[in-house]
C-alpha cells in the first residue's frame, strides 16, 4: 500500500465519519411533545409538561433576560434588577428531566415565571 492509498483511506473514513454524525444530528427532534396540562385565554396563564432540551439565553447577566428550552416553549427563568414578582424555581433541573411550568404567556411560546408568586418551575423526574 502506498502512501498516497493509505491517505485516501484515511480521508475516505473521515469522510463517512462526518457523513453520518450529520446525518445523526440532523434526524434529533428537538420539539419533543409537550403536554398542556392548564390552558386560560383570558390571563394568559399556562401549564405545561415536557422535557428540558436546552438552556436559552443564558446571558442574564448581560441583557437581563435567561431562558430555557422546553419543546416548543421558551421559558423565562430569570430577569435581571427584576421589579416584579416571580414564580418559585427548582433549581435542580437539568437537561433532560421532565419538568413542569407554571407561568404566563407573554408572547407566542414565550412563558415568564415573572408576575405571579404562584408561578412555578419544578421537576418532576429526573
Amino acid at each position: 500500500m502506498t502512501y498516497i492509498d493509505y491517505m485516501n483511506k484515511k480521508i475516505l473514513i473521515i469522510l463517512s465519519t462526518l457523513i453520518l454524525m450529520s446525518i445523526y444530528f440532523l434526524s434529533i427532534d428537538r420539539n419533543t411533545p409537550v403536554t398542556i396540562i392548564y390552558e386560560n385565554d383570558s390571563n394568559q396563564e399556562i401549564i405545561v409538561r415536557g422535557i428540558f432540551e436546552e438552556e436559552g439565553d443564558t446571558s442574564c447577566y448581560y441583557d437581563g433576560v435567561c431562558s430555557i428550552i422546553m419543546g416548543k416553549y421558551e421559558v423565562i427563568t430569570f430577569v435581571g434588577w427584576p421589579s416584579e414578582i416571580k414564580g418559585d424555581i427548582d433549581n435542580s433541573f437539568q437537561i433532560g428531566n421532565i419538568i413542569e411550568v407554571y407561568g404566563k404567556i407573554v408572547d407566542k411560546n414565550i412563558i415568564t415565571l415573572y408576575g405571579n408568586e404562584s408561578y412555578y418551575l419544578k421537576v418532576l423526574q429526573k
